[in-house]
């Protein structure tokens, strides 16, 4: 077994690993080295995205996998126990698209974490598997792109 090294901060960890794929891939995970020191958690997600059914369930695009699939409020609830945060979010309408848009966007984020190190999810209702005020995308079958929010604002 060789050592994967990975810089993190300023600290370096070394993860002895084997050469199957599925080792490599559970010990590169950041689900295997969470901390409270961390930074913050920001999830952007439509609730009617094609590739990846914001409740979970078997359905995928970006996988052959068989398995049933974690819903999105479910995923960022795990990073919020992981991060040390309260366990019950707030949630608050932070944008609507009006008239010609059918999306609107619910900021819901779970605070008190570890180290400040919130986490947050910009729930796009109606918004498909797409960049918020991103391009359109290359194919109708992804969805809506929301125009109520900009991603690149919002990851900076």
């Amino acid at each position: 077994m060789a050592p994967i090294r990975s810089r993190k901060g300023n600290q370096i960890f070394s993860v002895p690993i084997s050469p199957e794929p599925a080792q490599v891939a559970r010990a590169a995970s950041p689900l295997a080295h969470v901390t409270k020191d961390d930074a913050p958690t920001l999830c952007i997600h439509g609730t009617a995205d094609p590739c990846w059914n914001y409740d979970g369930g078997p359905e995928s695009c970006a996988d052959q996998n068989p398995g049933i699939k974690v819903g999105v409020e479910a995923t960022m609830a795990g990073w919020a126990s992981r991060n040390g945060c309260q366990p019950v979010p707030t949630t608050r309408s932070i944008a609507d698209a009006g008239a010609t848009d059918p999306t609107a966007v619910d900021e819901v984020s779970w605070s008190g974490c570890a180290g400040g190190n919130d986490v947050v999810l910009l729930r796009v209702v109606n918004g498909g598997h797409t960049w918020p005020q991103g391009n359109e995308p290359r194919t109708p079958s992804s969805g809506r792109v929301s125009q109520a929010i900009s991603a690149n604002q919002r990851m900076l």
